[in-house]
């Protein structure tokens, strides 16, 4: 499976995960986009492309007007020293990445002229925990006022905030509630190339549960229950808009828990989350004066961090 800048891209884990994002065969190809459409397509490029893949797929949708979310979690940063060079330079890339994702889709609306917002298709979380100093069932909420940040360790802070991450290691793909691939390979180039670490996964769906092609209706298989109850986990409550997740009810719904839940993670009342564990990243995505659609941080720097050391957007080294 070559790429568009002949990179040669391991045949194993990439193929299944490009291929159920964009409906191919790894022999097939979609070409069938207009000249306009190939010169805003490519006029933002990104290194990773599976990001890409699903970003073509978000557009492809609104180019059929039809209805169609991509929800991804990972971790609120990655492992290692939150201010230190590789962990920013990581965030860094991060955010060039879901800018690139969210310009596309913006783009597509415009080009189709689609009424909707780039986060109707496409949003960004990550798991968290805040937990009071009270018994483990007590509801009650104690202020965080810790004193002379700068001089307190990252640990002292903790116990101080009561803010944790929830580390995201799982490496899962569900599409449709119909087909899920889960392995031990990251999204990154280490793990993608193919000729570095050696890595499995697994893709399994049931063939009396797939999406009916008439209504395109989502089956009702096992791979809908572990995704329900993965919701479930993360949401901690069940609702019958999360058996249609590819609808702006279902979208708006579990933006409007996981907002609730960010802005309780990071205020300074110490209280457990409202929703569960989900929390939408802290990206913020509007419409410029000039039509342009704007991708930046809610705040600049995560919550027990102060700036620079720690900027949501991350930092380029050099």
């Amino acid at each position: 499976h070559t790429l568009k800048r002949a990179t040669q891209v391991e045949p194993g884990a990439q193929t299944p995960l490009d291929c159920f994002t964009n409906n191919t065969t790894p022999t097939t190809t979609n070409t069938s986009t207009t000249k306009k459409e190939d010169e805003w397509l490519k006029s933002v490029e990104a290194r990773n492309p599976i990001p890409e893949e699903l970003a073509n797929k978000i557009v492809a949708k609104i180019r059929a007007d039809e209805e169609f979310c991509v929800y991804i979690v990972i971790p609120m940063m990655p492992e290692g020293v939150a201010d230190s060079i590789p962990t920013q330079s990581i965030l860094h890339w991060q955010y060039l990445t879901v800018k690139m994702m969210y310009h596309k889709i913006g783009a597509a609306l415009s080009l189709y002229q689609r009424k909707g917002h780039p986060t109707d298709y496409f949003n960004v979380y990550f798991l968290a925990n805040r937990e009071p100093t009270t018994s483990a069932s007590s509801t009650a909420a104690t202020t965080a006022t810790p004193t002379n940040i700068k001089d307190q360790t990252q640990a002292i802070l903790c116990q101080t905030t009561r803010r944790h991450l929830i580390y995201v290691h799982s490496k899962m793909m569900i599409v449709d509630d119909e087909y899920i691939i889960l392995g031990s390979a990251n999204i990154n180039e280490r793990s993608m190339a193919g000729d570095r670490d050696t890595e499995i996964a697994v893709g399994c769906y049931q063939p009396h549960h797939v999406v009916d092609p008439h209504t395109r209706k989502l089956p009702r298989g096992q791979v809908s229950g572990f995704r329900l109850s993965l919701w479930h986990e993360h949401l901690d409550t069940t609702d019958r808009q999360f058996l249609a997740p590819q609808l702006p009810q279902c979208v708006h719904m579990v933006n409007r828990m996981a907002t609730a839940n960010w802005e309780m993670f990071k205020g300074d009342v110490v209280c457990r989350l409202p929703h569960g564990h989900l929390c939408l990243y802290p990206y913020v995505v509007w419409k410029g004066n000039s039509g342009e659609w704007i991708v930046d941080s809610r705040d600049p720097t995560f919550p027990d961090y102060s700036a620079p050391k720690c900027l949501v957007k991350g930092k380029r080294p050099g």
